[in-house]
């Protein structure tokens, strides 16, 4: 199982939340889930976000950039 961990876009810094790939590719991800970073305090909100399109954006660390 793969761990996907969310980063800032912005300054590259962890936003400290992983999320878990469960290998549905349909299912939602944290819907209408607010993150803010504590470093540049971006504030990001994933809303009709799939588990396929977490998975084309992820680097081969397995970092998720929003």
């Amino acid at each position: 199982m793969q761990e996907v961990k969310f980063h800032c876009k912005k300054c590259k810094k962890s936003i400290g939340l992983t999320y878990n790939v469960s290998g549905n590719p349909s299912a939602p991800v944290l819907p209408n889930f607010t993150l803010k970073c504590r470093v540049c305090r971006k504030v990001s909100t994933l809303r009709n976000y799939t588990e396929s399109m977490i998975l084309e954006r992820i680097d081969s660390e397995f970092k998720f950039y929003l």
